[in-house]
């Protein structure tokens, strides 16, 4: 008699698991390219060593193996793997998941709870953790591919580890690829395109053993491909880039920074690659004149131009020809001058006009046209600079009631060196037309000769300043206005030796390396250092001892010497010439201005 047919399955054999499913590591140790994370040493090894996992966060790409460590250090710790998604789970969902966790917390047993995509539950959603996490019910370890620092509330940030996760290098991926031929057998790939296959997948594994698959699936026998067959039969994995999120942020702070750091090369690299992953062209080239204004400005007034232009012909063209022009303006940009002395300037006349209120401008420039407004000094006064000789009166135009600021300093790049030159000249100019004292005289003498002009400081002044003071000393005092030249300049008030104050005051610059036409100057005269020196009549004269000295003027042509102790090692010593400037006549308690060279 014959023995009845076994009965088929209803739907026939159940399918092959994927490829990737089927080469899940079983062990933390066979994971790939996480090893700062799972060495014997490292955080998680750590863990796993103790049998004490802690409530985590894996931050990381997609295909790094998130969800397989979070499976592993559950089965290498004894603990039930609880797994849930948070596309696919609501507020239902989870409280399952806590009563079986409390349950099994009566048994003995803890839980680790994985919940992958963790970002996607709402803040609300994020909160309900937190008893469940505080008191030990759950384990939480949760997968996400943004930054927990947006993504996540503190709250819970607080009660987790944050590690991150790396896109696996290439060394990783060929370890799969090996596991993968293993497993079933060698792709039919030539060298070239072995290494296409690999770059292709760009850092994630799961991808990389999908298009293994796909080629494991070809009829045996088939010759080795090249790299331009493997592109026929294998679609490159879509780069990992959303518009919103962190990767968008990253690659457009890639591309400003090179641009800022004149490097061209690696800023077409981050604009093809915001390209490639599908970036609005239009936000970077509102960017990049951003970029022209904050990062160059007037060193070079031709780059917000190029910007612009750039910005108007991707409208007109749009892709891809327009994309070129957004190219170009990129590499305009990136060769160009840097000055950030408009940006730094404007800030600092910011602040400065929200400190001093409502003043109101001066009446000189005022318009007045009533014949009430002349009458009470509206444009009084008023001096149209064109008319006036090199097209500058030297007006102040600053609130009568405020001392003159400067907020704009250019710089000595590009085209902004002409713009310093025009302003040094200008401050020469109005020093002579406002007849101003001692200090803008300093000032004028310093833009002729050095080309820049002091900074005034407050009481408490920059350490860089307390520390280039070549006379600090018992014999000498810091004033309460400080005033700065390129950190190297200070105002000091002689004070004799019971602390009353002496004639007058001088101005120092140290190591300025100032140029030879002092010596020229009729008002000016030189004395070498480390000797006494003093005023006789018009000129210093030299003298001998180990100290070097001024005079006050006391009244007429008359002179005392004041002498200072040298001290060595004293900045004094770099100091190898000293130019001694009297500030016209010799009237009693006039200042004299010593500006020292290295």
């Amino acid at each position: 008699m014959n023995e009845p047919a076994p009965a088929l399955p209803l739907f026939g054999d159940e399918p092959p698991r994927p490829l990737a499913d089927r080469l899940r590591p079983r062990t933390l140790a066979e994971v790939v390219g996480q090893d700062h994370l799972l060495a014997p040493g490292a955080p998680l090894g750590r863990m796993v060593g103790r049998g004490k996992p802690v409530s985590t966060i894996l931050w990381g790409p997609p295909g790094c193996g998130k969800t397989t460590i979070a499976r592993l250090l559950a089965e290498e710790t004894d603990l039930a793997f609880e797994p849930l998604s948070a596309v696919f789970s609501g507020v239902a969902d989870l409280r399952k998941v806590f009563a079986a966790a409390r349950q099994r917390r009566e048994m003995g047993q803890g839980t680790l709870l994985f919940v992958d995509e963790i970002h996607r539950f709402n803040r609300a959603q994020q909160d309900g953790f937190l008893p469940y996490v505080e008191d030990g019910t759950v384990i939480l370890v949760g997968a996400t591919t943004e930054n927990p620092s947006f993504e996540l509330n503190g709250a819970l940030l607080s009660r987790c580890q944050v590690f991150v996760l790396h896109r696996l290098d290439t060394a990783a991926l060929e370890t799969l690829l090996v596991r993968a031929e293993k497993e079933v057998r060698p792709v039919p790939l030539d060298d070239q395109a072995r290494g296409s296959l690999i770059a292709m997948a760009d850092g994630d594994g799961r991808y990389l053993l999908n298009m293994v698959e796909q080629l494991q699936d070809l009829p045996e026998g088939t010759p080795p491909l090249d790299t331009a067959q493997l592109a026929e039969r294998i679609q490159k994995r879509a780069p990992l880039y959303d518009k919103t999120q962190e990767s968008h942020y990253n690659l457009i702070s890639a591309l400003h920074k090179s641009m800022r750091g004149s490097d061209p090369d690696a800023a077409l690299y981050w604009l093809a690659r915001m390209l490639d992953g599908g970036e609005d062209p239009l936000f970077i080239a509102r960017r990049i004149v951003r970029f022209a204004n904050e990062d160059i400005g007037i060193a070079d007034p031709q780059a917000v131009q190029q910007a612009l232009a750039a910005w108007d012909v991707y409208e007109r063209l749009g892709s891809p020809e327009g994309e070129l022009a957004i190219a170009q303006a990129v590499v305009y940009l990136a060769t160009a001058p840097k000055s950030i002395a408009v940006y730094r300037g404007f800030g600092e006349a910011v602040r400065s006009a929200k400190q001093t209120g409502s003043l109101a401008p001066p009446a000189h420039i005022l318009n007045a046209p009533t014949r009430l407004m002349k009458d009470i000094g509206y444009g009084k006064g008023y001096q149209y600079d064109p008319d006036t000789a090199e097209g500058f009166s030297g007006a102040d135009y600053f609130p009568e009631d405020m001392d003159r600021e400067r907020f704009y300093r250019p710089t000595r790049n590009g085209y902004e060196a002409r713009v310093g030159e025009r302003l040094e000249r200008w401050a020469e100019l109005r020093a002579e037309r406002q007849g101003l004292g001692l200090l803008a005289q300093v000032d004028r003498l310093l833009v002729q000769h050095v080309g820049v002009l002091g900074v005034a400081l407050d009481e408490s002044g920059d350490e860089r300043v307390r520390g280039l003071d070549p006379f600090a000393g018992p014999a000498c005092r810091l004033e309460r206005e400080l005033r700065q030249l390129r950190a190297d300049a200070v105002v000091l008030e002689l004070v004799g030796d019971h602390g009353a104050g002496e004639q007058g005051r001088i101005v120092v610059v140290a190591v300025l390396g100032v140029a030879d036409e002092f010596a020229v100057d009729p008002r000016l005269v030189a004395a070498p250092f480390g000797r006494v020196g003093h005023m006789d009549g018009e000129a210093l004269l030299d003298g001998h001892g180990s100290s070097f000295g001024w005079a006050g003027a006391r009244g007429g042509a008359r002179f005392e010497k004041v002498e200072y102790p040298h001290r060595p090692g004293s900045q004094r010593q770099l100091m190898t010439n000293v130019r001694m400037l009297r500030a016209g006549s010799c009237a009693p308690n006039e200042p004299f201005v010593m500006v020292g060279e290295e």
